[in-house]
């Protein structure tokens, strides 16, 4: 039987870090907090299981990297810890760019541990993991390299790494149940949104992140052991976007810059780029992004 994690909710907060946490929040899911708080003004969920880790639940802050780096700073984030927040005022994407947060959608930041910082190609292993994980519970995801979740050729969520010598920061971003219009979204996107409610999956951000992050992290695990041999990056790769397919390339900056080119998608590297075969031959590209051809 899989444990589950402690759950510890701040519903009183931090004024300038993060507010109260809504009741109806916590009312939507399965889970409820009990209990007395402690001292930090966290109180335990009744369902909380026998796991170690620990997943914080706040109310909306500027973003969950903010209230982790806060309870890093006061040594009450360990490795496999997690926060998820009700929704962020300031969610950064890929780039820097802003990442629109509201409340109902998955905003998480998740702590590995610091010998993941050494693992080329982290953001392709951690979307492989979670798209697998996802797949398994029905939804069709699909990564888009390097970060991006797909579903139905609209971007649902994305990932952001943020490597410390002491530890890795996985940020974590779905849409459940909204997702930017399109007008809202950067001129320069090669993708439009959507969100997993609108293509008829519907999931709670607090019990969705229960029931899948220990087999994200048996995935996560798995793939450390065969990062030897790339064991992960050249097998099975099912949930590759646009594998074999036709794609334009974008360098960096090339959306606005016009630094682009068409290439087929052959594959991810062992060492996290993609595998392409552009007119020039076979390359590997590590920086920048892709599109629909």
């Amino acid at each position: 039987m899989k444990a589950s994690p402690h759950i510890l909710f701040w519903q009183k907060g931090m004024q300038g870090l993060a507010s109260p946490l809504n009741r109806s929040f916590y009312e939507g899911s399965g889970i409820s907090p009990s209990g007395s708080e402690d001292g930090g003004g966290w109180v335990r969920a009744g369902q909380s299981g026998r796991d170690e880790a620990v997943i914080r639940v706040c109310g909306n802050c500027s973003t969950a990297f903010d209230v982790a780096l806060w309870l890093e700073e006061r040594g009450l984030f360990s490795d496999w810890d997690s926060v998820l927040a009700e929704s962020q005022s300031a969610g950064v994407g890929q780039y820097g760019r802003h990442w629109i947060s509201p409340l109902g959608n998955l905003h998480l930041v998740w702590k590995l541990p610091g010998f993941f910082s050494e693992v080329k190609g982290l953001p392709l292993m951690l979307g492989a993991a979670l798209t697998e994980v996802l797949r398994q519970k029905g939804v069709p995801l699909l990564l888009k390299w390097p970060n991006d979740l797909i579903l139905e050729e609209r971007k649902v969520g994305g990932m952001l790494i943020r490597s410390r010598p002491d530890c890795v920061l996985a940020g974590m971003g779905i849409n459940l149940v909204s997702a930017p219009s399109d007008r809202e979204i950067r001129k320069n996107s090669t993708i439009a949104a959507t969100s997993l409610n609108e293509k008829g999956f519907f999931f709670h951000p607090l019990d969705l992140w229960v029931d899948i992050m220990g087999d994200v992290r048996v995935f996560l695990s798995k793939s450390i052991e065969k990062i030897s041999d790339y064991g992960l990056m050249t097998g099975s790769t099912h949930w590759l976007w646009r594998k074999g397919q036709a794609v334009m390339v974008f360098s960096s900056g090339g959306l606005t810059e016009g630094l682009s080119f068409p290439a087929v998608l052959i594959g991810p590297a062992g060492d996290g780029g993609l595998r392409l075969l552009s007119e020039k031959g076979e390359i590997i590209f590590y920086s920048g992004s892709i599109g629909p051809a």
